[in-house]
């Protein structure tokens, strides 16, 4: 039993460390917002030598008219090419010069 009670212990540490970590991430989000992810995108693009039109989409609405069902995500030209997560440079570059 004692061991059991143990083991109840550590997991409910860890789901609270867990719940810290999300809330951290969300404040940091709320702080710093995409703007790293968002420049990252813009460097990727302007390397393959493609002038691009970066805008950030909050509108919920807009969000699920295209299908996305976690974010980040990128549409280019009304299209979803990625959703949950952040895509490497490579990916980007790939996208805007097909």
């Amino acid at each position: 039993m004692k061991q059991i009670k143990w083991v109840a212990i550590l997991t409910g540490s860890k789901n609270s460390l867990k719940g810290a970590g999300f809330f951290l991430g969300g404040l940091l989000l709320y702080v710093i917002g995409f703007r790293w992810a968002m420049g990252g995108m813009a460097a990727a693009a302007k390397q393959a030598g493609v002038e691009i039109d970066l805008q950030k989409v909050t509108d919920i609405a807009e969000i699920m008219s295209y299908g996305m069902m976690s974010t980040p995500g990128v549409v280019i030209d009304d299209r979803l090419v990625h959703c949950g997560g952040n895509p490497g440079s490579d990916d980007v570059q790939a996208w805007v010069t097909n």
